[in-house]
């Protein structure tokens, strides 16, 4: 989009990427229950923006390394880890995506007649 000359759907796109990198830099900041490589190998995780599918994988090998930490880990992974990609991420852009569709898509219609057919 960016290189198509559309910035501001580009940076709207963007954007919302960068807000759910740094909720999940400040989730990863206050994980209270630090897991068996945490702060070692956690961080290149979170700058590969991986760190929740990470953390889940974790939380299941320590359900079967048979650890007894992993219940109030998955816990705390599901009610603050869990939903952050979903509401900060995936339905914003879904949002955002089909606006950028509506607007080619008019653009794309109203260039091949003169009444608009959308409105």
């Amino acid at each position: 989009l960016l290189l198509a000359g559309h910035t501001q759907w580009a940076i709207a796109v963007a954007l919302l990427m960068v807000t759910n990198a740094l909720f999940t830099a400040a989730a990863w900041h206050r994980f209270p229950h630090p897991s068996w490589s945490h702060r070692t190998l956690d961080w290149l995780m979170l700058l590969l923006q991986v760190w929740p599918q990470y953390l889940a994988f974790t939380i299941m090998f320590d359900l079967i390394s048979g650890r007894p930490e992993w219940s109030e880990r998955r816990r705390y992974f599901n009610r603050n880890i869990s939903t952050l990609e979903p509401f900060l991420e995936s339905l914003p852009q879904l949002i955002i995506k089909a606006c950028i569709w509506t607007f080619f898509s008019q653009m794309h219609l109203e260039s091949q007649t003169r009444d608009n057919p959308l409105f």
